[in-house]
């Protein structure tokens, strides 16, 4: 027996949509077959059997799934099936006496389309639910003072990646402030002369990648108490929200030899991102993330750790300051300065660690070695 469960495709969704099945209820189906295909925020994938047997169908068509739920189930054969068929249907029906209500088909599938909530749900005082309550309990609410605006599903996944973060990762944070007047300026000249935005993200990425022998761990995933996977080469991924939508597509080791070529991929994310083009291999592999938050004034934002990894860096925008110049005491100057902080998680990554770290990245970003810029 094999249950075919949804696996994580990429950062951004943790919920996927069962698009379609490719075999029926109880039809026979071969090793390495694809049984369905799941939908994503942008992209289509198959999902298929490792063993052959005979088809349970778990999740309906059209229907939300989860990473890690159980979609459907694959039985060596039609017997063993059936036995399994005459057990869940006993649990059914000792089961049914606890809920509090149940619904008719078509009331379930009102229900998840307007996200009725548990209380508006008991307040029927119903124990099976129709359709047409439903729709008269819409009629309430709608009628009612209450504005109900519904999240965007990109959104839902968001808040789903937050939760995971925060329920199962322990995480620390330190904050440094880096003098980036340097580097401010070589980025301006960088943007004019690829005729593209360099900024942090484009910078850090190619620095991320070059200091990754020195600090493995950062860049690993956490397998249990003991243990973390150290990847063979760093992929970064980097924010990118522009108004639609949150998403961290990465950039792989291999596109990140130079800051001209990291800005070529990160140009083409951002274009994808504005069209809703992003494929599957563009959100996917990232084993180290970096949280732009440059606008204006702002200081610094505590981001959260993505769930298969260790850190996340984020980047606040540049500060003016005065201060005394490094080579004439006497004569007052004006400086440029970002806070650079880390999340991390404490199971896997100290204090004293973190900071050594992060002074690696300040060292990087205030030399600003020229050998990166180019192809």
């Amino acid at each position: 027996m094999e249950n075919i469960r949804v696996t994580r495709i990429n950062a951004n969704d943790d919920t996927y949509i069962l698009k379609q099945y490719f075999y029926s209820e109880k039809e026979k189906v071969e090793k390495g077959a694809t049984i369905a295909s799941l939908s994503s925020s942008k992209s289509v994938v198959d999902i298929t059997s490792n063993e052959a047997g005979v088809l349970h169908i778990v999740k309906q068509e059209q229907e939300e799934v989860a990473v890690g739920a159980i979609v459907a189930i694959v039985f060596e054969t039609l017997e063993e099936l059936e036995r399994y068929l005459e057990h869940e249907k006993g649990t059914d029906n000792s089961q049914s006496e606890v809920n509090k209500y149940s619904f008719t088909k078509l009331a379930r599938e009102f229900a998840e389309e307007n996200h009725f909530t548990e209380a508006e749900l008991e307040g029927l005082n119903k124990k099976l639910i129709k359709k047409t309550d439903l729709e008269e309990l819409l009629k309430r609410r709608q009628n009612s003072n209450v504005k109900y605006v519904q999240l965007s599903r990109n959104q839902r996944s968001v808040a789903r990646t937050v939760m995971e973060s925060h329920n199962n990762i322990p995480k620390a944070f330190h904050l440094m402030k880096v003098d980036c007047t340097v580097a401010s300026t070589k980025m301006g000249r960088l943007t004019q002369e690829f005729g593209m935005i360099i900024g942090y993200g484009e910078v850090l990425t190619v620095i991320l990648k070059e200091i990754f022998p020195e600090f493995p761990l950062f860049y690993s995933r956490l397998i249990d108490d003991e243990k973390v996977i150290i990847p063979e080469k760093p992929n970064i991924g980097v924010t990118i929200d522009i108004g639609n939508g949150l998403f961290i597509p990465v950039v792989k080791s291999d596109q990140a030899a130079s800051i001209e070529e990291a800005a070529e991929v990160l140009t083409e994310h951002k274009l994808n991102v504005f069209r809703g083009e992003l494929r599957e291999e563009q959100l996917s592999g990232g084993t180290i993330s970096i949280s732009l938050n440059t606008e204006n004034n702002i200081v610094t934002v505590i981001p959260v750790i993505l769930p298969g990894q260790a850190i996340m860096l984020t980047v606040g925008a540049e500060i003016k300051e005065l201060a005394f110049d490094k080579n004439n005491m006497d004569k007052i100057v004006e400086r440029k300065y970002i806070n650079i902080g880390i999340a991390y998680d404490h199971r896997i990554i100290n204090g004293f660690e973190a900071m050594e770290f992060l002074k690696r990245i300040r060292e990087k970003l205030e030399t600003f070695d020229v050998t990166i810029y180019k192809k």
